[in-house]
């Protein structure tokens, strides 16, 4: 009897600990929320719509309080599922909270080599590593 009981103390528990833990990937369109917490280790994707076929592509402008982030790499582009000559994409973004604290991500939509010219979009995230 105290056994069986041990077993279901252990399994609540498990329960408790791993029900309640947040996804280990967050991913956040430019549609979706500006602001996104997560632990540290834990990692983010943000995913802006994108053609490079224009020329344009999402630029990385601003970074602060970016120490509390780790990029992971630059950026992956998917391309639409019709894969048609011309079509858009998706750019992926991955960073991983590396430690409590706030960044601020700026991503700017420009063609690289028109430097001084304003980007024709702008997406700003806020990401709080707990």
């Amino acid at each position: 009897m105290i056994k069986n009981k041990t077993l279901v103390i252990l399994f609540g528990l498990t329960l408790l600990v791993f029900g309640c833990t947040a996804e280990k990937v967050v991913d956040v369109n430019v549609a979706g929320n500006k602001t996104i917490h997560l632990r540290v280790g834990q990692t983010v994707n943000v995913k802006l719509g994108s053609n490079p076929t224009t020329g344009y592509i999402w630029m990385l402008a601003e970074k602060e309080g970016y120490n509390a982030l780790t990029r992971l790499g630059n950026y992956k582009y998917v391309p639409d599922a019709t894969r048609r000559i011309g079509a858009g994409g998706t750019q992926v973004f991955t960073f991983e909270g590396a430690k409590r604290g706030q960044a601020e991500l700026v991503f700017e939509y420009r063609r690289p080599w028109e430097g001084d010219k304003a980007p024709v979009k702008k997406y700003e995230v806020n990401l709080v590593v707990h």
